[in-house]
C-alpha cells in the first residue's frame, strides 16, 4: 500500500516565488489600503517626506482595518511596547496585549527574527511584509501575515511602528497555554525599501 499524496493545493501557497506572494499579498485588501493610505500620509506631511507622521496617517484615517492594526512603540531593542492593539488581534491573542513588551511575548527559536524585523522596521527605516506562526493561549497554532510600516511619532517620542495583521491558515492544535507566543517561527520576510 502506498501512502497517500497530498493535495498540490494545500501548497500552492508555499510554492509561490517571494515576488509573487509578495505581489498577490500587497494588492490584496486591506494590506493594499493601509499601504496606499501610509504613501498618502508621507505625501501630506511636508516635514519629512520619508516617513509619515502619526499625526497624518490617523486612525479615523485606519478605521475600515483597524480591527486588524497594531501599533509598537520602539523603545529599545529589546523593549517594543504594544501602544494599541485592535479588537480582531485581541480576541485571537486571548486578551488585549495592550502595554505589553511583544519582545516578552516572543520567547523561543523566533525571538531574535521578531526583535531584527522591529529594529530594522523602526531603526533603518524599511518596511517589511512577514509570514510567521502564533502559538495562541487557546492551543492553537496559526499563521500570520503582517506589513509593517515605520511612522514618525510626535517629537521625542520612540519611533513607531503601524502593522497590519492578518490571519493566515491554522496549523494544528496543541494544548492550552498560559500565553499567546508571538513569532514562534518565521516563514519569510520581505524586505522594501523606502
Amino acid at each position: 500500500m502506498s501512502d497517500p499524496q497530498p493535495d498540490e493545493s494545500e501548497f500552492s501557497v508555499f510554492q509561490e516565488s517571494d515576488e509573487e506572494w509578495t505581489t498577490r499579498v500587497l494588492t490584496s485588501s486591506p494590506f493594499a489600503n493601509l499601504l496606499s493610505d501610509w504613501h498618502e500620509a508621507r505625501q501630506t506631511d511636508s516635514e519629512n517626506a520619508k516617513l509619515p507622521t502619526t499625526s497624518s496617517l490617523t486612525a479615523e484615517k485606519m478605521s475600515p482595518y483597524l480591527k486588524d492594526i497594531s501599533i509598537f512603540d520602539c523603545i529599545s531593542h529589546d523593549e517594543v511596547m504594544y501602544r494599541f492593539v485592535g479588537t480582531d488581534i485581541a480576541e485571537r491573542m486571548g486578551h488585549d496585549v495592550t502595554g505589553e513588551n511583544v519582545l516578552v511575548l516572543s520567547e523561543g527559536p523566533g525571538k531574535s527574527q521578531v526583535q531584527e524585523v522591529l529594529h530594522r522596521v523602526s531603526q533603518t527605516p524599511e518596511i517589511a511584509l512577514v509570514s510567521y506562526m502564533n502559538a495562541y493561549s487557546s492551543g492553537r497554532q496559526a499563521g500570520v501575515i503582517s506589513l509593517m510600516l515605520p511612522v514618525q511619532g510626535p517629537k521625542n517620542a520612540p519611533p513607531r511602528i503601524v502593522a497590519l495583521h492578518r490571519p493566515d491558515t491554522v496549523r494544528s492544535y496543541l494544548s492550552k497555554r498560559t500565553k499567546v507566543q508571538i513569532g514562534k517561527s518565521i516563514d519569510r520576510v520581505i524586505w522594501i525599501s523606502i
